[in-house]
């Protein structure tokens, strides 16, 4: 079978938990056999991409947009980067910008993504469409499952391709107003798949929800994340959506690349301060590790001390806000607390 992967970001950038999961999954399926593409936006100058000499043009709101291809071959996986001026130099705010110019973005984005296995001689071949499965992440790019059927299957074209929409994070939909569907280039009827009644009042375009209906498959990141979106506070307005799409949906516990995070070889702990361990030296290694972390901080260095860490994007579904509610008991304890992150603003003030 060969798969293909697709991607709203660069894996180099690692956007939080996304770019974690996105980048051990297709090497992992690629060692299970199946021939795995991941496609992304070339959003700077990366050294290993190589310009395949494909170069095809796509209409966004009227405008012509002319995407170039560029691959590399990582750890038996095909990476196959769009170039195109709304891409460039966007690599450390790859979410940023007006809302209308993320949309153009994403459009642009999915709508050259699903040709890519036409187009992008990888290793010499192309994937074509055979035994063929997109795999897209949250709404950035929903609308492919979308262009995939309205621009191709409807039409006798990829009837044996197959897509799965992966729900990270149901918070964000690509919500607007419904005249966005305008420059989304699709059949008229299709306005119904993106239409939602918004309980403050009217209507909104919702790309993911036209996403989840359009998917063959919709999965996510647990099955407690799944029970969560059935709900009317988990799911975010498309808990209905969700509900009735129940048959199709599924929840995977996200992993980890056990070669990467694994503190025997990780090269951020060879130094004169950290060091590696195994579970043999588990007890050593961990104490030295923690006292240079506490060095580095300026904590006291004690070695009894509870250490206390949090990682992560800012927001109320991490939990922050129950953190910095909790912050006054946790105060009058005898721990240390060390916090990294960025996100809501208010948030970011309270702590």
């Amino acid at each position: 079978m060969s798969s293909l992967w697709l991607l709203n970001v660069l894996l180099s950038v690692k956007q939080g938990g996304l770019g974690d999961v996105v980048g051990a999954l297709p090497k992992a399926l690629a060692r299970r056999g199946h021939r795995v593409m991941v496609v992304i936006p070339k959003y700077g100058d990366y050294a290993e991409a190589r310009d395949l000499g494909v170069r095809k043009r796509y209409k966004v709101a009227g405008q012509d947009s002319e995407v170039s291809y560029f691959h590399s071959y990582i750890d038996g996986v095909d990476f196959v980067f769009l170039e195109a001026p709304p891409f460039r130099h966007r690599h450390n705010d790859i979410y940023g910008g007006e809302r209308p110019d993320v949309l153009k973005r994403m459009i642009l984005f999915c709508k050259a993504a699903v040709e890519v296995p036409w187009y992008a001689p990888c290793g010499g071949t192309i994937y074509g469409d055979g035994n063929l499965v997109f795999i897209a992440n949250d709404w950035h790019t929903a609308l492919l499952p979308v262009y995939l059927k309205a621009y191709y299957r409807d039409n006798g074209l990829m009837q044996y391709t197959r897509s799965v929409l992966v729900i990270h994070n149901i918070a964000h939909q690509g919500r607007g107003p419904v005249d966005d569907f305008n420059i989304m280039d699709l059949p008229a009827h299709y306005i119904d798949h993106f239409k939602l009644h918004d309980p403050l009042g009217g209507e909104h375009n919702n790309v993911f929800a036209a996403g989840l209906k359009m998917a063959d498959r919709v999965v996510t990141v647990s099955h407690g994340y799944m029970w969560e979106l059935k709900t009317t506070e988990g799911g975010w307005g498309l808990h209905d959506i969700i509900n009735q799409n129940d048959w199709k949906l599924d929840g995977i516990v996200n992993g980890i690349d056990t070669a990467e995070w694994n503190p025997a070889v990780d090269v951020h702990l060879h130094s004169d301060d950290y060091t590696n361990y195994t579970r043999d030296t588990l007890d050593t290694g961990k104490r030295q590790c923690k006292a240079a972390l506490q060095r580095e901080l300026g904590l006291q260095v004690r070695d009894g001390v509870p250490l206390i860490g949090f990682i992560g994007r800012l927001d109320h579904q991490k939990g922050v806000d129950i953190i910095a509610a909790a912050m006054p008991w946790i105060a009058q304890q005898d721990v240390q607390l060390v916090m990294l992150g960025t996100g809501r603003p208010d948030l970011e003030d309270m702590l």
